[in-house]
């Protein structure tokens, strides 16, 4: 009975874990794709508002999720071209403000092209 416990333990903490959500607000889900070798660029913005506008310029959009009253907060958003093996990422320059969860969230995009829902 003691090692069911303990079984019963480790798989109900390694289902809690692969469901955690990270400081980004995501979980990692399936990939669309992998590409350990890309070249990326970082394009740093100084506001909340370029960085909208140039979504919006470069055809994306900031829509609400389902079951949310609002659009979430933009801070920052890549633009893969796994073809080309090269991505660009553009953020809030860091010091306007320091999130470095979302460049390294939209690292794995580069990476993994959609990984999440």
């Amino acid at each position: 009975m003691k090692y069911f416990a303990i079984l019963l333990a480790l798989l109900a903490t390694s289902a809690y874990a692969s469901q955690r959500v990270a400081k980004d607000y995501f979980h990692w889900g399936k990939p669309e794709f992998t590409n350990s070798k890309v070249q990326v660029e970082v394009i740093y913005v100084e506001s909340r508002k370029e960085l909208l506008e140039l979504l919006i310029a470069k055809g994306g959009s900031n829509e609400k999720r389902d079951g949310e009253s609002k659009p979430p907060k933009l801070n920052a958003f890549s633009i893969v071209r796994k073809n080309k093996a090269t991505c660009t990422i553009y953020t809030l320059n860091p010091k306007v403000e320091y999130k470095p969860e979302f460049l390294g969230h939209e690292m794995f995009h580069c990476l993994h092209g959609r990984w999440h829902d």
